[in-house]
């Protein structure tokens, strides 16, 4: 293993934990209003991921400091390609950030379902921008010998990317209500749950489709560097999909939450490690493609600050952690919290 392949990893398991940790709050964010059918009860549901989402988005601040550390001129390519794909995401978060911190500062009903509302909406935004970055990633795209990307719109009329969206939107969802079923308590514990086993078909239904679209798909074919490894992965996402909507039925939400977190680790595997040694596999030819090796920085740099980042990352782990520690426990109607 080269410590390019390494410093990739490294990324990849801090942007697989963001995912996970984070697709909990988009994914309330966005059964929010199905879930509370009033005040009191949006706020248990509000409460019940509030103390996570600022921790939660540690994560994808490392993974982006490793990104722009460790590989550079990948970096620079892709973002700037996809930079106004990107731009709907980054909005959307900061604008989650500000209705978390809001919707208490007025006691007034109104001022809250409007925030409670925004939230929603940038809930929604962030889940289809994924669906949308995802697909252009785990593709050929145009770089051509200038190094420039450049991503045409009608890409996203393709069917596998209007494919990925509503399977992003309904996994995220899933993911969400899992994780509210096994954290709130009582009624809405039960609606929750509820909720969980009419999302587990919608979530299957919207992957299998998906993932049939990525078949007829040339610019997904042309991308794919390891087909076994790919059909393994997506293998691994229909699974996780099935046991999620399994353990739903069962009442087992906190198994159905493992189920749906396996869905998103195969997803973002699927896109960061089925196209290997490549990090763009260009339309023009395996000549205009970036490898790993080269959208890297020097090794020179790479292998003093892997063991920096070696160490800080169990930090990052134990910070986590605590903040599970501190918050633990569940959520009913009339409990108390910050956000």
């Amino acid at each position: 293993m080269t410590i390019q392949t390494a410093w990739l990893g490294l990324f990849g398991l801090l942007f697989i934990g963001y995912l996970i940790m984070d697709g909990r709050t988009i994914g309330v964010g966005l059964v929010l209003p199905l879930l509370g059918r009033d005040t009191a009860k949006r706020s248990a549901v509000v409460h019940a991921v509030g103390p996570y989402f600022l921790a939660n988005e540690v994560w994808i601040i490392a993974a982006l400091g490793l990104l722009v550390g460790g590989f550079p001129i990948f970096e620079g390519t892709m973002l700037s390609g996809l930079f106004p794909y990107f731009i709907p995401f980054v909005a959307a978060m900061g604008l989650r950030g500000v209705s978390f911190h809001f919707r208490l500062r007025e006691s007034a009903p109104g001022w809250r379902r409007l925030w409670e509302t925004v939230l929603t909406f940038a809930c929604l935004v962030q889940a289809i921008a994924w669906g949308f970055i995802g697909s252009l990633m785990f593709r050929a795209l145009p770089l051509g010998d200038d190094e420039v990307l450049r991503v045409p719109a009608d890409l996203l009329a393709e069917p596998f990317t209007l494919a990925c969206v509503p399977a992003s939107v309904a996994v995220f969802a899933l993911h969400g209500t899992n994780f509210a079923a096994a954290r709130l308590e009582g009624p809405l514990s039960d609606r929750a749950a509820a909720l969980g086993k009419k999302l587990g078909p919608a979530a299957l239904l919207t992957v299998l489709l998906s993932v049939v679209a990525g078949v007829f798909d040339d610019g997904v074919k042309d991308a794919v560097g390891n087909s076994g490894l790919v059909i393994g992965l997506v293998v691994l996402g229909v699974a996780g999909t099935v046991a999620s909507d399994v353990f739903n039925h069962n009442g087992r939400p906190r198994f159905a939450f493992i189920g749906s977190s396996l869905v998103l680790l195969s997803a973002a595997l699927v896109v960061g490690a089925g196209r290997l040694p490549y990090l763009i596999v260009s339309s023009h030819g395996e000549r205009q493609s970036m490898t790993v090796t080269e959208g890297a920085a020097e090794a020179s740099v790479l292998h003093p600050l892997f063991w920096v980042v070696l160490v800080l990352l169990p930090v990052l782990m134990a910070a986590q952690f605590m903040t599970w520690r501190i918050a633990r426990g569940r959520v009913r109607e009339g409990s108390v919290g910050y956000f």
